[in-house]
């Protein structure tokens, strides 16, 4: 239950970021409906002033002055009709515009709504450029006003997402960039086609900065105190776990499906037995003739197949030693080979085969050793 309030809370700081409602849980445990946020000193405010000033003289006067290209170009096409595409190319991108900020808001973005109002954008300056009829002069002066008019609208979309969220905020949003930056590099060393080839799972949490909860707990340790240096090892040992986990699941799977062989191998010899009982017919028993006992030859008891995953290696070493012939060729080749042989095509590593060697050999000296009492 713990690991899962960890998660949750994770979850409610990462979505939380850039809204300015977090509750904020510093200086023992006070709540704050809008964040820690640095106040704008009086140049600031002015700055803002100015900036607002501007962009309500620059905005209206760049629509109508490329209002009027646009309609002029295409006038002779449109048949009255060529007030529209202004129109409809501006609104459009406005639109589409708005959509994406109220999505970014209720931390709902999509990538497809964040990148499409910007198609308008490119075709509202590509028409007012060729406004100039292949005049570089033209076509560079007809170009500034389409860059005036979207360009105040993204800066003030960048200025009200930045201003609106509180230090506290910002630094975790800092922080949690700087980690998924720190990942994505352990994974390009690793592999350069890791955006391919790694988990989904860790894909996703990767793009949508929805990081495990134990990473999460890191990073906020670290802008308390310690800085990268919190994290970082977090999320070396996130990263490695979640690479290395196809193969221990794989191996986890091929011992699992290995037990169920012999447990349903072991529940068929136990079982046979009585079937044999139930439909053998009763005989009267005949006393047969004294004649010398016969001793049946010794039959070597089944070996049980060994799983080298789950096995010691003295237990390996023995089947080794019963396997071949001369122990004293040995060497981590053969070691491999003779395991694929008796337990099912299943080997080890190179260490633990050259480990194996070594075992092997040793005890195959030691049962060649004659102690003194035996030979006096």
């Amino acid at each position: 239950m713990s690991g899962l309030r960890l998660e949750r809370q994770a979850d409610n700081d990462m979505a939380d970021i850039g809204a300015g409602n977090r509750i904020d849980r510093q200086d023992g445990g006070s709540v704050s409906g809008m964040g820690k946020h640095s106040a704008l000193t009086k140049g600031q405010r002015w700055l803002l002033v100015g900036f607002a000033a501007l962009g309500a003289v620059l905005t209206p006067l760049s629509f109508l002055v490329m209002f009027l290209t646009v309609n002029a170009l295409l006038g002779p096409y449109m048949d009255g009709w060529a007030w529209a595409v202004p129109v409809g190319t501006e609104a459009g991108f406005l639109g589409l515009f708005f959509a994406d900020i109220l999505l970014e808001a209720r931390r709902r973005p999509a990538l497809l709504l964040h990148v499409a109002p910007y198609a308008f954008a490119v075709v509202s300056l590509w028409l007012n450029a060729a406004a100039a009829h292949g005049d570089v002069v033209g076509m560079v002066g007809h170009s500034v006003l389409p860059m005036v008019f979207f360009g105040y609208l993204l800066a003030a979309k960048l200025l009200a997402r930045r201003l609106s969220v509180s230090d506290r905020e910002r630094q975790l949003e800092m922080a949690v960039s700087d980690a998924v930056a720190h990942a994505r590099d352990i994974l390009r060393s690793a592999d350069r086609w890791w955006r391919l080839r790694a988990p989904v799972l860790l894909r996703r949490q990767l793009r949508s900065r929805r990081l495990p909860a134990t990473v999460m707990a890191a990073i906020k340790g670290g802008i308390g105190d310690g800085g990268a240096s919190r994290w970082e090892p977090v999320v070396e040992s996130w990263i490695t776990r979640s690479l290395a986990l196809p193969e221990g699941v794989s191996a986890l799977l091929t011992a699992a499906r290995a037990e169920a062989s012999e447990s349903a191998l072991q529940s068929d010899s136990r079982s046979a037995p009585q079937d044999t009982l139930a439909v053998t017919p009763e005989v009267t028993p005949v006393a047969p003739p004294e004649t010398p006992p016969v001793v049946p030859p010794e039959v070597p008891a089944r070996r049980r197949r060994v799983v080298p995953a789950k096995a010691t290696n003295d237990q390996l070493a023995d089947l080794i030693l019963d396997a071949v012939e001369d122990p004293s060729e040995l060497n981590p080749y053969k070691v491999n080979k003779t395991l694929k042989e008796h337990c099912g095509g299943k080997g080890v590593g190179e260490a633990r085969a050259a480990l194996l060697v070594d075992l092997a050999q040793r005890k195959h000296r030691e049962r060649r050793v004659v102690p003194m009492a035996r030979r006096a």
